[in-house]
């Protein structure tokens, strides 16, 4: 008996790369066929050769046959339009068998019974976790995550999205680290069917659920990451394009064309490497304003198998000189190179250092230098009056209120705005307001603040530069008494 198969997985090709990494938030999809629901190509169907009525219900003449009372068939091909369909066994004999169907007078013509699946659906074991044999297996271990049931469509395809499910192995945290698995996940499955069987003899027969074996997808582990590819992305939620692999050139995931780093202030930069790239080595170029060449330097990047990387190069001791660099992973392939502008250390009194995660899973850094407002934002709060009816005269005369607070919610505010912004730079800097996590970075602390996304504004300044404001706040309450 045939079991379903696996007829895609969420993977992408182009050129002789097949990219194993997802978005974890766009749909991961496995695709299966089988052949036994709606469609039955599994079994055999049966002629029948006679109908009469028993009782009010059909009975079908069948040479001999295997059908069980309880069970399902699909009629079909009948001159008799009303048989023509599924219908349950009631009832059978050596060569026959009654349907749950009413009696139709009337030439049968060519009609045939076939077994009909009742209840078909598949079960697909999801598992996810840090593969076994990677560096960092041990730090979280492939588990079992879930079951999920999927139903065929009209063509008997299935299609099952396991993207949920990963994200249960993946977090909304900002813990650097080389390779930072907070931030990706590995998974695979194993899938089997299941339908309704009769076990027992009629009238004793009970309807019980069959699942077959378990068939184990292991040999095809898959990647998640915490990232969500746009509409109409030519490789749908697939991170095919920002892969770095041994034959595939990769892209640093970050969202600005030019991304901007300030001496002494936190900066790194992400990339997605596949499985079985070997030596890493970042590898720079400095250049001064007038973009004279100032020399190259490289740092060996600890290599902990494939994974998200992020890479810190903010404390790159830079020349004097230095105002812009170009770089680029050597590791396979390679990535594609990026520049980015290298900023003096600026005033502490107005720098505020904003990190957020991006679409893409790696995470975008800008130092804002303009002034800031400073306050506090009160959420919400509650009031409740006392009752001085009672101890009138003393309470009338001497009583200090007729009214308290019995609760206040208050969060730290604060009024960003930036400095002079090229065209590029305001682009990259605005899906900050898209971001799920943004946080605030003083030293080696980090602080998740909320943006509020309705007060955003950006002005033309002047010719080819902008300004950029809007409001942040405190996660954390204020400390306030309750009454």
């Amino acid at each position: 008996m045939a079991l379903p198969t696996i007829t895609s997985r969420p993977t992408k090709t182009a050129g002789a790369f097949t990219s194993k990494w997802n978005a974890s938030h766009n749909p991961v999809v496995y695709t299966f066929t089988n052949d036994k629901w709606p469609t039955n190509s599994n079994d055999s169907p049966d002629n029948i050769t006679a109908h009469q009525d028993s009782y009010g219900n059909v009975e079908f003449t069948i040479a001999a046959h295997a059908y069980e009372v309880s069970e399902w068939v699909t009629i079909y091909d009948s001159d008799i339009d009303s048989y023509n369909g599924v219908w349950k066994i009631i009832a059978t004999d050596t060569n026959s068998i009654t349907l749950d169907l009413p009696y139709e007078a009337g030439s049968l013509g060519s009609a045939k019974a076939l077994l009909y699946y009742q209840n078909y659906h598949m079960l697909v074991e999801v598992y996810a976790g840090i593969r076994a044999g990677h560096t960092l297996a041990a730090s979280d271990p492939m588990e079992f995550i879930a079951t999920l049931k999927a139903v065929p469509d009209a063509n008997n395809v299935a299609y099952v999205d396991v993207s949920e499910l990963i994200r249960e192995k993946i977090f909304m945290d900002n813990d650097p680290d080389y390779n930072d698995i907070n931030l990706w996940t590995s998974f695979y499955i194993k899938y089997a069917e299941s339908y309704d069987v009769v076990t027992g003899t009629y009238p004793s027969d009970e309807i019980e659920q069959f699942i077959s074996s378990y068939t184990d997808d292991i040999s095809n582990i898959l990647y998640g990451v915490n990232s969500k590819m746009p509409f109409q992305n030519t490789y749908g939620g697939n991170m095919l394009e920002q892969m770095l692999s041994t034959n595939h050139t990769g892209l640093f995931l970050t969202k600005f064309e030019r991304p901007s780093l300030w001496k002494n202030l936190y900066f790194d930069l992400s990339v997605l490497i596949a499985q079985g790239v070997g030596a890493k080595v970042f590898r720079y170029t400095e250049y001064d304003e007038r973009g004279n060449n100032l020399g190259s330097d490289s740092i060996t990047v600890t290599s902990y198998d494939e994974g998200l990387y992020r890479m810190r190069i903010d404390d790159i001791a830079f020349q004097a000189a230095t105002k812009y660099i170009s770089c680029y992973l050597d590791a396979g392939a390679d990535t594609y190179s990026i520049y980015i502008d290298v900023n003096a250390e600026c005033d502490s009194r107005e720098s505020l250092l904003l990190c957020w995660l991006n679409n893409l899973g790696g995470f975008d850094y800008w130092n804002f230098q303009a002034y800031k407002d400073y306050g506090i934002e009160i959420d919400d709060d509650e009031t409740y009056k006392r009752n001085i009816f009672e101890s009138w005269d003393t309470n009338f005369i001497n009583g200090e209120t007729v009214e308290n607070y019995n609760m206040i919610e208050a969060y730290h505010k604060i009024r960003v705005r930036s400095q002079l912004l090229t065209q590029q730079q305001a682009e990259g800097l605005q899906y900050i307001k898209t971001s799920p996590l943004v946080q605030l970075i003083d030293g080696t602390s980090k602080k998740t603040v909320l943006v509020d996304k309705s007060d955003f504004t950006t002005y033309r300044e002047e010719e080819n530069f902008y300004t950029m404001s809007f409001d942040i706040r405190h996660t954390d309450m204020i400390p306030s008494q309750h009454a």
